[in-house]
């Protein structure tokens, strides 16, 4: 677990990070109007829940007002997300070049069905590696809370985030997707093949 410090009516308490901040970015807040116990701050009681995706940034339609669905490349885990990975796609995402921090950026959507509850997470060995940028996330995050989101269009089903991954060099990376009925570990082809597509990879700019 990692542990933060935040600033509450003036005394220091520790903060379970996992809670209010992602992993990847520990920083100070201000907060006010809290009582300053000790041992970890009740998370229900801190006004942040920053791991959230937010909903408003979704779309509901691309191209000529098309619905947005999960294409074949897409894999879809408990009809609740859908990402491309090395399962259903032999496509490799294409990287950037480095930025200044020595990143690379691999652009790919992530489909999100209405009034589903998931969690993306980078595992352990991959934390410092490999973050993930969908929605508001455009620094990256090492983890991404999805609660259940509305669609308008009474027809539609889906929202469709834009983003992708930020990785220091091309892998075959792999993925946490937590639902409310199971865990799996998903590998993605980010600039490298995975070692069961190797043989038929492609490459694509993203989705």
């Amino acid at each position: 677990m990692t542990i933060c410090y935040h600033m509450v009516n003036v005394a220091t308490v520790p903060v379970n990070c996992s809670f209010c901040l992602p992993s990847t970015d520990c920083r100070l807040h201000q907060f006010h109007g809290l009582e300053p116990r000790r041992g970890l701050v009740d998370p229900a009681r801190l006004p942040c829940r920053p791991n959230t995706l937010d909903c408003s940034v979704g779309i509901e339609h691309v191209g000529e007002n098309r619905l947005v669905r999960p294409g074949e490349d897409y894999m879809m885990l408990d009809g609740s997300v859908a990402l491309l990975t090395a399962d259903t796609s032999s496509m490799v995402l294409q990287m950037t070049e480095p930025g200044d921090d020595g990143r690379r950026f691999a652009k790919t959507g992530l489909l999100v069905r209405e009034g589903a509850e998931a969690e993306l997470a980078v595992p352990d060995e991959w934390q410092g590696k490999l973050s993930m940028t969908w929605g508001q996330f455009t620094d990256g995050t090492g983890r991404i809370d999805i609660k259940p989101c509305a669609v308008e269009d009474p027809l539609g089903e889906w929202l469709f985030f834009a983003g992708g991954y930020l990785i220091d060099a091309p892998a075959c990376a792999d993925l946490m997707v937590r639902t409310e009925d199971s865990t799996s570990s998903v590998s993605v082809p980010i600039g490298a093949s995975c070692p069961e597509s190797e043989a038929n990879a492609g490459t694509v700019a993203g989705t």
